[in-house]
């Protein structure tokens, strides 16, 4: 079974933002080495891998998101997918 695992970005309030430092997710490395043992595992963190990426949505002016955004996000997840299907 392949199994993917995904950190995704998170969202400040644009009125309070401030530069803050990424954290890696210690839980998400930790849960992906443990399922490994038994399935195919693949972890996407949009935190780490876009953490000098900030965005915003269109429909929510008021909000800063920072990580990957969420098509590039999508299309991680996809590849993952069709990787699987390759190699089965």
């Amino acid at each position: 079974m392949k199994i993917t695992l995904v950190r995704a970005f998170f969202d400040l309030d644009k009125d309070f933002y401030f530069p803050r430092f990424v954290n890696e997710s210690l839980a998400l490395e930790q849960l992906t080495t443990y399922i490994k043992k038994y399935h195919d595992t693949v972890a996407i963190d949009a935190v780490m891998e876009g953490w000098n990426n900030c965005w915003q949505n269109n429909s929510n002016s008021k909000t800063i998101y920072r990580g990957l955004e969420l098509k590039q996000l999508v299309e991680k997840i996809n590849l993952s997918a069709s990787h699987e299907r390759r190699t089965s």
